[in-house]
């Protein structure tokens, strides 16, 4: 890679390839189950359904158990998928929530620059 590509190769690191996204979801929620001290999470595209909701019920438990949780979504992918004020919601669970780039059509013109956004 650093060759070829110009990459730096980074030593003591751990790759597991997942063939199926089912296999991904199972292996998730077994770490989530797993932490001890935190969870940090950010995905593109959230949406309410099975796969959600079974996640969101183990970071609720979690952070019961006095787990650091904090999540970042991307707001232009979840337009249509979440409500507006949903990190509010999490927010309620105790959840650390934040959206990435929130859309605000007659107030933003910026929808597509992704400049980094932290959790607060």
């Amino acid at each position: 890679m650093n060759r070829s590509a110009g990459y730096p190769v980074y030593e003591n690191t751990y790759v597991r390839f997942f063939p199926l996204g089912e296999d991904k979801f199972e292996a998730l929620k077994a770490e989530l189950r797993a932490a001890r001290r935190f969870i940090f999470m950010e995905y593109f595209i959230v949406e309410r359904g099975l796969m959600w909701d079974s996640i969101l019920e183990i970071l609720e438990e979690k952070v019961k158990e006095g787990v650091e949780v904090r999540f970042l979504y991307d707001g232009m992918c979840c337009l249509m998928l979440l409500p507006y004020h949903y990190p509010q919601v999490l927010e309620k669970k105790g959840i650390r929530c934040k959206m990435f780039s929130p859309i605000k059509p007659t107030l933003s013109t910026y929808q597509n620059n992704r400049i980094t956004e932290r959790l607060r």
